[in-house]
């Protein structure tokens, strides 16, 4: 099992209530919940926790033991925040044992988490970018730049997957160094459209690998990616280096599409949730807002919204303190 490696030589022989023990039991059960990569991150976590915690009983460890592994964690604030989810799940399951009273964690203040700012590149840089593209990366910018999909996920797209006749790429899946895994949010299978302006990459791209492969994308040895470290480290670097353009992540080719379709006033922010695969139109509101037309935003108060009369009661405004 992956907690077992995770945990290196953890060796339970005994129902003792140590951190370790119920490190072990948290770890096996997330294993059936969340993805390889995210159970491979969680064991790391966990592997430091347990160095720290060795040998303690859980129910001694108190709230400013915690504080003290806390603070002396030397991560980016984003990090110290899953350290403490992944605790607070090791000490929820004593709790759920009754071997302790309650969750030190509850009370560890968790630091804000400070969000990147949102860089979209913009059109003239799109242009500049898929100009100096070449190739099976030229078609690649192409799919990401018009479907804001994941970098995963285009990786992971196979060509029974893209329907030439209907117009639409089916996203059922992603690639990662653990393989092929379900998407990043449960059950957000969907479809994204392919806008015209896309179709012509589609269609050299079948030509370089849709004749020899079911995958859409293939590295130099005719394979598919492992995952996108190539993809960045080669040929996202050199492409911007040779553009003039300061290094931004290629995930920020998502965010472009999400951006200009918001601008654009021409999708509705549901379907744009949809196209990107949030669980929810906040999510798109939240990382955006910014970015969609204020006049959407605008409450019109002589507007009536079912236009056809409606009955007003004719009624003075009443006067404060009548």
């Amino acid at each position: 099992a992956v907690a077992k490696i995770q945990l290196g030589e953890i060796v339970l022989e005994d129902k003792t209530p140590t951190f370790e023990y119920y490190a072990k039991i948290y770890l096996e059960n997330k294993e059936r919940e969340v993805s390889k990569s995210t159970i491979y991150k969680y064991g790391l976590i966990t592997n430091k926790a347990v160095a720290y915690f060795h040998g303690k009983e859980i129910r001694d460890i108190k709230v400013s033991d915690v504080k003290q592994w806390v603070n002396q964690l030397t991560c980016s604030t984003r990090t110290i925040r899953e350290y403490l989810i992944v605790a607070k799940g090791i000490f929820n399951e004593a709790f759920y044992d009754e071997v302790i009273k309650d969750n030190p964690v509850k009370y560890i203040k968790k630091p804000r988490a400070i969000k990147p700012e949102i860089e979209p590149f913009s059109k003239d840089e799109v242009k500049l970018l898929m100009g100096k593209a070449k190739g099976d990366f030229q078609n690649y910018l192409a799919v990401a730049f018009y479907t804001g999909m994941r970098s995963g996920e285009i990786l992971g797209l196979k060509w029974e997957d893209i329907d030439f006749n209907s117009n639409y790429i089916n996203i059922r899946r992603t690639r990662s160094g653990f393989g092929e895994q379900g998407l990043k949010t449960t059950g957000s299978y969907r479809r994204v459209p392919i806008f015209n302006v896309l179709m012509p990459y589609l269609t050299k791209q079948f030509q370089s690998s849709g004749l020899i492969n079911k995958e859409v994308f293939l590295n130099q040895y005719k394979r598919p990616y492992k995952n996108s470290t190539v993809l960045n480290d080669y040929f996202w670097k050199t492409l911007l280096r040779e553009c003039g353009i300061s290094y931004r992540r290629i995930y920020n080719t998502r965010h472009t599409f999400a951006t200009s379709m918001l601008q654009s006033g021409d999708y509705s922010i549901l379907n744009i949730s949809r196209f990107l695969g949030h669980s929810s139109v906040q999510m798109v509101i939240q990382k955006y807002t910014k970015f969609i037309k204020s006049e959407s935003l605008e409450i019109l108060e002589e507007k009536d919204i079912y236009r056809q009369p409606i009955d007003i009661p004719n009624a003075n405004t009443p006067k404060v303190g009548s």
